[in-house]
């Protein structure tokens, strides 16, 4: 079963739409698995969130990630291997079952 989360970011001042992602969440024998879309600070928040909610998370991002907040962004794994933001840390899986692990 598997099911998807819209998520917009709007202005607070014009309620303009800033940015949109979708989130997949996938279940699989009880496991809750979300892939995000981009690996930025907007998305690495989410990720924080989802973790705290027991769901596993996949991110994916482009090959050379251009994050303005690099030091909150997951995004600086692709860089570094690891990257750890707030008492979380990501890894970067260079194939699908090294993302398993």
């Amino acid at each position: 079963m598997q099911f998807f989360i819209l998520l917009n970011l709007t202005d607070k001042n014009t309620g303009g739409i800033i940015a949109s992602s979708i989130y997949r969440i996938v279940l699989s024998g009880g496991i809750m698995l979300a892939v995000i879309k981009g690996a930025g600070d907007l998305a690495t928040g989410i990720a924080q969130r989802l973790r705290l909610a027991n769901i596993k998370v996949a991110m994916t991002d482009i090959e050379k990630p251009s994050a303005i907040r690099r030091t909150a962004a997951f995004s600086e794994a692709i860089y570094n291997g690891t990257a750890s933001v707030e008492g979380f840390t990501a890894v970067r899986a260079d194939n699908a079952e090294h993302a398993e692990r």
